[in-house]
């Protein structure tokens, strides 16, 4: 649960939120955004969506489109070229704000008279916890020091606690509000037939922090060499996939190993609900567990193969980040001893793991919203000339590392 804590308080007060996106692909802060806007829209509130970036998966795109205003910030560029956006919506009651440059834009966005509370939505454990070094993260980190702590929102408990030492004690006050999903009204009860592999499941970008899509294959591996039949489908694209490909090939197991592309999210429910086990970060190890499939947790920018355990058994708001205190295992320990469950067993496993996802159910949407304006105040950042300037530099030379190969600026 939050610190603050959120009940349906069905307050009948209408409002009109903007949520400020990076960019429309199918990703666990894009599903989570959605999510919320279904959920809010079902109560009658009025949502607005601005992608920064040009490049979208059409799909969600569409999915958006049903429940709110969508508007593109950039249609000819990658990013905007300039540092100007438009002005938020007539009587908007909250701009959230998903990642640095949605953040700079919100900023952009906000003018005398027209100045809601700017929340920075915090998905990750390095968003603004490290020194800037590039002109995303200075820009966005001069806008964290004007909105303030109060303005700050974290999904997790772990998310939080990574950004104290960079941005202050005074953020352990910052509200956590949980990555909500849409519980499933029957959970499925899949039961492995005899003689039958084992079917592992994973859904998630080909990013360089999921390091787990890079030592699996080695562990896929080793529990064939034990005798395990086990197969492993990933869906997914991104960056790193040929990274991906090469972990498969070099750990020989291409053929029980299937990139099977990307996932169209209406499709989850009937994918992921007809594995036995599934394995992943984020938002999806609760929507997993949510259909019963007991869910191992991957942690994000772990260089070995271990895992912290189910999601099911973690505790607080953590998902794929770091618990002090918490023990590691290997992964291929952890699978091999699931496989070899009872069937009553696995059943009281998927149980938990139902009763775990509870905890999360997006029927909370508007009650955390609440909970949040409650906290957040409104404070006009004032991003003066010599940032936008920099935002315009940064701008090409950040397209000039792309066209060298050398990538976008990330925060890690």
């Amino acid at each position: 649960m939050t610190e603050a804590a959120s009940t349906e308080t069905g307050t009948g007060a209408r409002l009109r939120v903007l949520f400020v996106i990076g960019q429309g692909q199918l990703g666990g802060i894009e599903t989570y955004c959605l999510r919320m806007c279904r959920e809010l829209h079902r109560r009658g509130h009025m949502l607005e969506i601005w992608f920064v970036k040009s490049h979208a998966d059409a799909a969600i795109v569409r999915e958006f489109r049903s429940v709110a205003r969508v508007r593109f910030l950039s249609r000819l560029a990658a990013v905007p070229l300039l540092p100007i956006a438009p002005r938020v919506p007539p009587g908007c009651d909250l701009v959230f704000t998903t990642g640095r440059l949605s953040l700079i834009f919100g900023a952009f966005a906000l003018r005398r008279g027209a100045c809601p509370p700017l929340v920075a939505g915090v998905f990750s454990q390095w968003e603004y916890a490290r020194r800037p070094s590039d002109y995303k993260s200075r820009i966005s980190h001069a806008v964290l020091d004007k909105i303030g702590w109060r303005n700050l929102v974290f999904c997790t408990e772990g998310c939080r606690t990574a950004h104290l030492e960079a941005r202050g004690e005074e953020i352990g006050a910052a509200y956590i509000s949980p990555l909500l999903v849409r519980l499933p009204e029957r959970a499925g009860a899949r039961e492995q037939a005899p003689g039958a592999p084992l079917k592992i499941v994973s859904v998630g970008s080909f990013t360089p922090f999921k390091t787990y899509n890079f030592t699996l294959p080695a562990v896929i591996a080793a529990l064939r060499a034990s005798g395990l039949a086990v197969e492993w489908t990933i869906f997914g694209d991104g960056s790193e996939r040929p990274r991906v490909e090469e972990a498969i090939e070099s750990a020989g197991v291409g053929d029980i190993v299937r990139l099977a592309g990307r996932l169209d999210y209406a499709d989850f429910p009937n994918i992921v609900g007809a594995a036995d086990l599934y394995i992943g970060a984020g938002t999806t190890l609760i929507e997993a567990s949510a259909l019963g499939v007991p869910a191992l947790v991957a942690l994000d920018d772990n260089p070995d193969a271990t895992t912290p355990g189910y999601f099911c058994d973690r505790a607080g708001t953590y998902t794929s980040d770091v618990s002090d205190g918490e023990a590691l295992t290997d992964f291929a320990q952890t699978i091999a001893a699931f496989a070899a469950l009872s069937a009553a067993e696995r059943a009281a496993l998927r149980a938990r793991s139902i009763a775990r996802a509870q905890d999360y159910s997006i029927a909370r949407a508007e009650s955390e919203i609440h909970a949040i304006l409650s906290q957040a105040r409104p404070v006009l950042p004032r991003l003066g000339l010599p940032a936008r300037l920099a935002y315009m530099i940064g701008v090409v030379q950040e397209a000039v590392r792309v066209a060298l190969g050398k990538g976008a600026y990330r925060v890690r």
